[in-house]
């Protein structure tokens, strides 16, 4: 083996792999909307090794496999749009007819006119992706573009043309992996659906299939082909709008039976409508499944959805923007009461509570019954919604031992192998004061009661804008109100543990044994 192909194979195992793109940055364009940007720069492999000498530089330009990586992960107003497209353009051409790694993500929010010349590149890098798609394995696009400032007044410069995308897969025979989350201009899309499709087909290569906007038409292979079928299928991600029937949906879950992660965001149009609308086939095996998340704007359609579902071996439920109501538990509760599972640990995203005060703490007792291997429990919010006081004492109810006299068997058949709890609450919930309720210093000492070694319970602080109490922020001071409370200190030993988190990432206090 000469030195250009020794040289070649060692910077092979340093290239930046698609899932080392996907740790390192992210686009949500949900609500709120965020980016960590994770954009390719002459640091990254193999460049800098060009520079080394000239034998090394040619010894790499002339390695088609290290330059089929490229990623672009970030706002379209980020300084470094311009410069990635040359970078782009050099990937493609070097990487001659190798397979392509690609991560594209860019969003304009709020379009300016200052805005059309990173919008046009942005725009030329993803039909430039697009003209290789017979070289795809692994690619993620995502591009957004919303309605100028004034939305009633005619823009001054030209308004950015809404991206066509037409793929059909039978034309990516290379791929393993793909993301699509793309639309067009909201001010200029008359039809949203027009120049957006996705034809699919059976593959035996793909293994992740991701489709984040609902606005993406997918068209089934239909006549007397071959039925649709992904057998390496392991991670699914389908953003779906269910007016009426739910096919589509069905057609590619069934085409999954050996998915391992789903990811399902459902709008039911409309949600308050029959629920005998479900598939008139046979029961869905899932036996591989293992990690489920579901966002869905109706419990009682979706719970009718999973009626028809098996899923044996699931061990972690994310139930996403639930809004936690009497009738909502006791949907889930028939759901996963029926069907045999081993759900390890659950997360509820809470978007509301209607009437908080009149949640009962029966309908929450027979919920988590439900759940009877559960060891990770994390009780989340989402951005902007506080967690009332009430739910914390609910659930602080729920998990007490029973005074004298009650009959209850709570220390047996509600929660009996949980070992983390993470809670998300407000400042004011956190405090500990004379004219403070401590919903959270409650959960700490019934849990000590019920689960007093071997268990973690981790508080974080919402995602609320600050308020000032005195010199200090009040998230500070709720903090520290709860760390040096000597009744919660008392609690914590060697596995015993609280963990409190201010502001989610941001300041992070650990609580240790009293000395």
């Amino acid at each position: 083996m000469m030195l250009p192909e020794i040289l070649a194979n060692v910077i092979r195992f340093v290239i930046t792999r698609g899932e080392d793109v996907e740790r390192a940055g992210w686009l949500e364009l949900g609500l709120g909307g965020r980016i960590r940007p994770c954009i390719m720069t002459a640091r990254d492999t193999p460049w800098p090794y060009m520079f080394v000498c000239k034998t090394w530089y040619d010894a790499l330009l002339s390695t088609p496999h290290l330059w089929t990586t490229f990623f672009a992960i970030c706002d379209g107003r980020h300084p470094d749009v311009p410069r990635i497209a040359s970078m782009f353009d050099h990937c493609l051409r070097r990487s001659v007819n190798e397979p392509l790694t690609l991560y594209i993500c860019s969003s304009f929010r709020n379009w300016k006119e200052a805005d059309a010349k990173n919008h046009t590149i942005v725009f030329n890098m993803i039909k430039r992706a697009y003209e290789q798609k017979h070289r795809w394995e692994d690619v993620r696009l995502s591009f957004h573009c919303q309605r100028f400032e004034a939305p009633d007044e005619e823009p001054a410069g030209q308004a950015p043309a809404p991206i066509e995308f037409n793929l059909q897969l039978k034309d990516t025979t290379m791929l393993k992996k793909l993301g699509i989350d793309i639309s067009g201009t909201e001010r200029f899309a008359s039809n949203p659906r027009r120049g957006r499709q996705l034809a699919l087909m059976p593959s035996h290569h793909l293994q992740l299939l991701r489709i984040q906007n609902k606005d993406t038409n997918i068209l089934l292979p239909s006549g007397s082909g071959k039925p649709l079928h992904f057998p390496n299928l392991h991670t699914l991600d389908l953003d779906f709008a269910l007016n009426g029937t739910h096919d589509q949906l069905w057609a590619l879950l069934a085409a999954s039976p050996n998915v391992v992660s789903l990811k399902l965001r459902l709008s039911f149009i409309p949600p308050h409508g029959p629920t005998s609308i479900t598939p008139n086939t046979s029961t869905l095996p899932f036996f591989k499944l293992h990690d489920l998340a579901i966002q869905a704007n109706s419990t009682i359609q979706l719970s009718a959805l999973l009626d028809r579902w098996d899923f044996p071996s699931l061990k972690k439920l994310k139930l996403l923007w639930f809004s936690l109501s009497n009738e909502s538990l006791s949907e889930m509760t028939r759901v996963f009461t029926m069907h045999p599972h081993s759900i390890d640990s659950l997360l509820l995203d809470i978007i509301r509570i209607p009437q908080a005060e009149s949640l009962e703490i029966s309908a929450l007792k027979t919920f988590f019954r439900s759940f009877s291997e559960l060891e990770h429990l994390q009780v989340d919010s989402v951005v902007r919604y506080y967690i009332p006081d009430s739910f914390f004492r609910a659930f602080t109810k729920m998990i007490s031992r029973p005074d004298a006299g009650e009959d209850d068997q709570v220390g047996t058949d509600v929660l009996p192998r949980l070992k983390t709890l993470v809670l998300t609450a407000s400042s004011a919930n956190i405090l500990v004061g004379d004219r403070s309720p401590g919903v959270i210093k409650n959960v700490i000492l019934a849990c000590k009661q019920r689960y007093p070694a071997d268990f973690h319970i981790k508080v974080q602080q919402d995602d609320y804008a600050p308020s000032m109490c005195g010199e200090l922020q009040l998230e500070e001071v709720a903090v520290r109100s709860l760390l040096e409370d000597m009744d919660v200190r008392r609690c914590v030993s060697e596995d015993f543990s609280v963990y409190v988190q201010v502001k989610k990432d941001e300041f992070q206090t650990w609580m240790d044994s009293p000395r």
